[in-house]
């Protein structure tokens, strides 16, 4: 069920969603092998060091979009319903290490979310999908009816940090250049081709800062 899930989403981005219920313990373990798959093709092209694998946030990921998917899908589950369905909060892990596992599930968020977008804005899916977007800022790059989201650790680590810019210029989510340590990687990033994305360099030329993009270092 869950395995199934993610070697679909993995291999395709087409996936069948069974009605709620029936993923037990034993069915979260069997797609422990996926994850790890997932999490080694993901190292192979992260841009530095990512942070270390953290099975049970990865695991908990895996299960909240699965569930999540659920819920978008059997549209015929009510509010209370859908609550409890993605009500499990996440794991205790270092912050980095969570960042990233959840990441190997959760970056298939956004699209979810775009997927949902023609659904009442106070259903309890969408707020519940915002909700782990402000939660996950990794992973929710390219929604952008979230204002004012947090980097937090995202921000501070090497590795993530320049994956979360490669994305918000991928994207165009630029709202994400507010904070300083985010914008001055962007800046980094777009170095001498501020062609890469303009609109970013715009952003970043306005808000100021060490340097604009396309001013030599030194």
């Amino acid at each position: 069920m869950l395995r199934t899930f993610l070697l679909s989403l993995r291999d395709s981005g087409r996936v069948k969603l069974p009605p709620p219920g029936g993923l037990d313990a034993s069915r979260i373990a069997d797609a422990a092998g996926v994850l790890r798959d997932m999490d080694h093709a993901a190292r192979a092209l992260a841009p530095g060091e990512p942070p270390a694998w953290d099975n049970d946030t990865a695991a908990w990921a895996a299960v909240t979009l699965f569930r999540a998917c659920q819920a978008f899908v059997h549209r015929e589950l009510d509010p209370p319903q859908v609550e409890a369905l993605l009500a499990e909060p996440p794991p205790a892990a270092e912050p980095a290490s969570a960042a990233w596992s959840a990441d190997l599930t959760l970056r298939w968020l956004p699209d979810l979310v775009g997927l949902a977008a023609g659904i009442a804005s106070d259903d309890p899916l969408v707020a519940r999908l915002h909700a782990l977007g402000r939660a996950w800022p990794l992973s929710s790059v390219g929604i952008r009816a979230l204002a004012g989201v947090v980097p937090g650790v995202v921000a501070g680590h090497p590795c993530l940090r320049r994956l979360y810019v490669d994305r918000i210029l991928e994207r165009r989510d630029l709202g994400r250049l507010a904070d300083p340590r985010v914008a001055e990687e962007a800046r980094a990033v777009l170095g001498e081709h501020p062609e890469l994305c303009p609109e970013a360099a715009r952003v970043l030329s306005a808000a100021g800062g060490s340097r604009s993009p396309g001013t030599p270092i030194g």
